[in-house]
């Protein structure tokens, strides 16, 4: 795997994690605030993107001295029967969590060949009823994820056809 493919986190350093360069050799980008506030910078020496981390615990900033490398991307792939379920996700802040991703799956429902026109509106009612409940359970998957829950795993699968076939008998 590339360099390049990785994303170097040090967290309040204000150093590069790769060369060790200072903060003057350092462009910094806009400061983002939330749980864990972030602000992302490149070494102007060596090159390298990275990102420093902050927890705002009480009063303080917590400013922890790891170093470490988080991998930029990781995909999931569910498979139950025919129906398939594929997770990007991308970014990790210093604390692990995944900070976004997206789903790709074949779980929702296609209006009939042709045109919309071809169906009743109770079938269209139904249709995007239950595809509503498919962005729901998709992005219900896409959280647990990004909060490094394992759901790859023959019971988690097990407990999703059990969803899936609630959401069915639900429109039906």
């Amino acid at each position: 795997m590339s360099k390049k493919e990785y994303l170097a986190c040090k967290c309040c350093e204000y150093h590069c994690p790769v060369c060790g360069a200072g903060d003057k050799d350092i462009e910094w980008g806009d400061f983002e605030f939330g749980e864990v506030s972030s602000i992302p910078g490149t070494c102007l020496k060596c090159g390298e993107h990275f990102t420093e981390f902050y927890k705002y615990t009480n009063t303080e900033w917590d400013m922890k001295n790891k170093k470490y490398l988080t991998p930029v991307k990781h995909d999931i792939e569910i498979k139950v029967a025919v129906l398939k379920v594929k997770i990007h996700l991308t970014g990790q802040d210093g604390f692990g969590r995944w900070l976004g991703g997206t789903v790709e799956s074949n779980l929702k429902q296609d209006p009939p060949k042709g045109t919309v026109e071809n169906e009743s509106e109770e079938e269209t009612f139904a249709r995007e009823k239950f595809n509503s409940m498919m962005d729901g359970i998709e992005s219900f998957l896409l959280a647990l994820a990004c909060n490094n829950v394992k759901i790859d795993t023959p019971a988690f699968e097990s407990a999703l056809i059990t969803a899936l076939d609630a959401c069915i008998n639900h429109c039906d």
